[in-house]
């Protein structure tokens, strides 16, 4: 069975962004600043391989406090960081012939940064889906977790980091073979 990528971005933000929506007139963008992914197999949720990187920001390249105190990441941690470009031709290349899942649409600010930033990267020709609908289609109330939260709906061990991509990321990978856990057991008590 042909693994699958889940991704998953991390993005400026501001507490105002919110109730903004992102308001480019007061220059708030969804500029990436992490990309992290991991190559899964779809039934286990084993991860074969991960992708993580740091992008610089460019219309706000100083993160705030708000992003800083979610997320963890701080301004030195992007001191060696990848162009938002690069960094996306990099995900691009590495997920490769695989359908990416994400929890929400983190497509959508892939695309938001190739328009701002007038890129050009080849994902068009990739599915880009929701996992949330295939947790809710198995009776898992996706819309009341964060992707780095849904690892507490299956009781997993896992040190609470979420908003950090990577971790998110793994949330979800060990949540889906969780779910399949779950499933082949009610099939074999049935």
């Amino acid at each position: 069975m042909d693994p699958i990528v889940i991704f998953d971005l991390e993005y400026t933000t501001w507490q105002e962004c919110y109730p903004d929506n992102w308001d480019p007139a007061k220059n708030q963008y969804k500029e990436i600043v992490q990309i992290a992914a991991a190559k899964v197999h779809p039934v286990t949720g084993q991860i074969f391989d991960t992708f993580d990187v740091f992008t610089q920001p460019e219309k706000n390249p100083e993160l705030s406090e708000y992003f800083t105190s979610l997320t963890n990441i701080i301004q030195e941690d992007l001191a060696e960081a990848l162009t938002i470009e690069q960094g996306l031709q990099d995900f691009c290349t590495w997920g490769e012939g695989h359908v990416h899942y994400s929890w929400g649409n983190d497509f959508g600010v892939v695309q938001e940064n190739m328009k701002l930033h007038n890129l050009t990267i080849p994902f068009a020709r990739r599915k880009f889906l929701d996992i949330r609908a295939y947790f809710a289609l198995h009776g898992v109330p996706a819309w009341e977790y964060n992707s780095g939260r849904l690892y507490q709906h299956f009781q997993i061990d896992m040190t609470n980091n979420e908003h950090n991509a990577l971790h998110d990321v793994t949330s979800i990978a060990k949540s889906l073979g969780a779910l399949h856990e779950s499933l082949d057991s009610k099939s074999k008590q049935a």
